[in-house]
Protein backbone atom coordinates (compact mmCIF):
# COMPACT_ATOMS: atom_id res chain seq x y z
CA UNK A 1 0.00 0.00 0.00
CA UNK A 2 2.94 2.33 0.67
CA UNK A 3 4.26 1.78 -2.84
CA UNK A 4 0.78 2.02 -4.38
CA UNK A 5 -0.40 5.17 -2.61
CA UNK A 6 2.81 6.95 -1.69
CA UNK A 7 2.38 9.49 -4.46
CA UNK A 8 -1.18 10.33 -3.36
CA UNK A 9 -0.87 11.10 0.35
CA UNK A 10 2.59 9.98 1.31
CA UNK A 11 0.91 6.70 2.30
CA UNK A 12 0.71 7.64 5.96
CA UNK A 13 -1.77 5.14 7.42
CA UNK A 14 -0.73 5.55 11.04
CA UNK A 15 -1.69 8.34 13.49
CA UNK A 16 1.55 7.88 15.43
CA UNK A 17 3.60 8.48 12.28
CA UNK A 18 1.38 11.42 11.37
CA UNK A 19 2.04 12.98 14.78
CA UNK A 20 5.77 12.33 14.35
CA UNK A 21 5.78 14.03 10.95
CA UNK A 22 3.76 16.92 12.35
CA UNK A 23 6.16 17.30 15.31
CA UNK A 24 9.01 18.15 12.93
CA UNK A 25 6.88 20.24 10.56
CA UNK A 26 6.84 17.74 7.72
CA UNK A 27 3.06 18.11 7.53
CA UNK A 28 0.79 20.93 8.66
CA UNK A 29 -1.67 20.85 11.53
CA UNK A 30 -4.85 20.70 9.43
CA UNK A 31 -3.47 17.95 7.22
CA UNK A 32 -2.38 16.01 10.33
CA UNK A 33 -5.85 16.28 11.85
CA UNK A 34 -7.53 15.16 8.62
CA UNK A 35 -5.06 12.28 8.22
CA UNK A 36 -5.67 11.09 11.79
CA UNK A 37 -9.45 11.18 11.32
CA UNK A 38 -9.11 9.25 8.05
CA UNK A 39 -6.70 6.75 9.64
CA UNK A 40 -9.01 6.06 12.58
CA UNK A 41 -11.98 5.67 10.24
CA UNK A 42 -9.85 3.37 8.07
CA UNK A 43 -9.01 1.21 11.09
CA UNK A 44 -12.68 1.03 12.03
CA UNK A 45 -14.04 0.27 8.56
CA UNK A 46 -11.16 -2.05 7.72
CA UNK A 47 -11.92 -4.21 10.73
CA UNK A 48 -15.63 -3.95 10.10
CA UNK A 49 -14.96 -5.47 6.67
CA UNK A 50 -12.95 -8.28 8.23
CA UNK A 51 -15.69 -8.87 10.79
CA UNK A 52 -18.29 -9.02 7.99
CA UNK A 53 -16.20 -11.51 5.98
CA UNK A 54 -15.60 -13.69 9.03
CA UNK A 55 -19.11 -13.39 10.47
CA UNK A 56 -19.06 -17.07 11.42
CA UNK A 57 -16.52 -16.27 14.15
CA UNK A 58 -18.19 -15.38 17.44
CA UNK A 59 -15.38 -13.00 18.40
CA UNK A 60 -12.36 -11.83 16.52
CA UNK A 61 -10.94 -10.02 19.55
CA UNK A 62 -8.29 -12.69 20.11
CA UNK A 63 -6.95 -12.15 16.60
CA UNK A 64 -7.61 -8.47 16.06
CA UNK A 65 -7.11 -6.63 19.35
CA UNK A 66 -3.53 -6.85 20.56
CA UNK A 67 -3.02 -7.65 24.21
CA UNK A 68 0.00 -7.58 26.44
CA UNK A 69 1.72 -10.84 27.22
CA UNK A 70 0.96 -11.72 30.85
CA UNK A 71 4.57 -11.07 31.82
CA UNK A 72 4.65 -7.56 30.29
CA UNK A 73 3.63 -4.56 32.41
CA UNK A 74 1.91 -1.49 30.99
CA UNK A 75 5.14 0.52 31.23
CA UNK A 76 7.11 -2.25 29.50
CA UNK A 77 4.40 -2.47 26.84
CA UNK A 78 4.63 1.27 26.22
CA UNK A 79 8.42 1.02 25.92
CA UNK A 80 8.25 -1.99 23.59
CA UNK A 81 5.69 -0.29 21.33
CA UNK A 82 7.79 2.90 21.41
CA UNK A 83 10.92 1.02 20.33
CA UNK A 84 9.10 -0.85 17.57
CA UNK A 85 7.54 2.36 16.25
CA UNK A 86 10.86 4.19 16.54
CA UNK A 87 12.34 1.70 14.06
CA UNK A 88 9.34 2.07 11.77
CA UNK A 89 9.43 5.87 11.84
CA UNK A 90 13.18 6.08 11.24
CA UNK A 91 12.84 3.90 8.17
CA UNK A 92 9.86 5.92 6.89
CA UNK A 93 11.79 9.16 7.34
CA UNK A 94 15.02 7.87 5.80
CA UNK A 95 13.60 6.08 2.76
CA UNK A 96 10.29 7.77 2.04
CA UNK A 97 10.61 11.34 3.33
CA UNK A 98 14.28 12.19 2.91
CA UNK A 99 15.12 13.06 -0.70
CA UNK A 100 18.49 11.35 -0.22
CA UNK A 101 16.79 8.03 0.62
CA UNK A 102 15.84 5.15 -1.63
CA UNK A 103 12.23 6.09 -2.30
CA UNK A 104 11.86 3.43 -5.01
CA UNK A 105 12.20 0.71 -2.39
CA UNK A 106 10.42 2.58 0.40
CA UNK A 107 7.46 0.19 0.46
CA UNK A 108 9.74 -2.82 0.65
CA UNK A 109 11.95 -1.31 3.36
CA UNK A 110 8.94 -0.24 5.42
CA UNK A 111 7.36 -3.67 4.99
CA UNK A 112 10.55 -5.38 6.14
CA UNK A 113 10.79 -3.25 9.28
CA UNK A 114 7.16 -4.05 10.11
CA UNK A 115 7.91 -7.77 9.71
CA UNK A 116 11.04 -7.42 11.88
CA UNK A 117 9.00 -5.54 14.51
CA UNK A 118 6.34 -8.26 14.53
CA UNK A 119 8.98 -10.96 14.98
CA UNK A 120 10.61 -8.97 17.79
CA UNK A 121 7.54 -7.72 19.64
CA UNK A 122 4.54 -9.69 18.48
CA UNK A 123 4.58 -12.16 21.35
CA UNK A 124 5.06 -9.35 23.89
CA UNK A 125 2.56 -6.67 22.86
CA UNK A 126 1.07 -7.76 19.55
CA UNK A 127 3.45 -5.32 17.80
CA UNK A 128 0.67 -2.94 16.80
CA UNK A 129 2.75 0.20 16.12
CA UNK A 130 -0.44 1.88 14.91
CA UNK A 131 -3.17 3.30 17.16
CA UNK A 132 -5.75 3.27 14.34
CA UNK A 133 -5.11 -0.41 13.69
CA UNK A 134 -5.87 -1.10 17.37
CA UNK A 135 -8.74 1.34 17.84
CA UNK A 136 -11.08 -0.07 15.16
CA UNK A 137 -11.05 -3.64 16.47
CA UNK A 138 -11.11 -2.47 20.12
CA UNK A 139 -14.20 -0.37 19.45
CA UNK A 140 -16.06 -3.08 17.56
CA UNK A 141 -15.03 -5.93 19.88
CA UNK A 142 -15.22 -3.76 23.03
CA UNK A 143 -11.83 -4.95 24.27
CA UNK A 144 -9.96 -2.07 25.91
CA UNK A 145 -7.37 -3.94 28.02
CA UNK A 146 -4.24 -1.77 28.27
CA UNK A 147 -5.44 0.20 25.24
CA UNK A 148 -3.40 3.23 26.31
CA UNK A 149 -0.22 1.25 25.55
CA UNK A 150 -1.10 1.29 21.86
CA UNK A 151 -1.43 5.08 21.77
CA UNK A 152 1.32 6.29 24.08
CA UNK A 153 4.01 3.83 22.93
CA UNK A 154 3.71 4.40 19.18
CA UNK A 155 3.33 8.17 19.50
CA UNK A 156 6.32 8.39 21.83
CA UNK A 157 8.49 6.22 19.56
CA UNK A 158 7.46 8.13 16.47
CA UNK A 159 8.13 11.57 17.93
CA UNK A 160 11.52 10.51 19.33
CA UNK A 161 12.46 9.05 15.94
CA UNK A 162 11.32 12.24 14.22
CA UNK A 163 13.55 14.37 16.45
CA UNK A 164 16.51 12.00 16.02
CA UNK A 165 16.01 12.24 12.28
CA UNK A 166 15.65 16.02 12.27
CA UNK A 167 18.53 16.84 14.60
CA UNK A 168 20.97 14.00 13.85
CA UNK A 169 20.30 12.41 10.45
CA UNK A 170 18.82 15.01 8.11
CA UNK A 171 20.60 17.79 6.26
CA UNK A 172 18.38 20.19 8.25
CA UNK A 173 20.48 19.32 11.31
CA UNK A 174 23.56 21.10 9.89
Amino acid sequence: MVSAFGYVSGAVFNPALTIGLWSINKIGSMKAILFIIAQILGGFFGFLGVKFLLVREASLSILAVPILNGSVTIIEGILIEAILTFFLMIVVLCVAVDKRGSSQIAGLAIGFVIVMDIFAGGALTGAAMNPARVFGPALIEQVWDNHIVYWIGPILGSVIAAFVYKYVLSDESQ
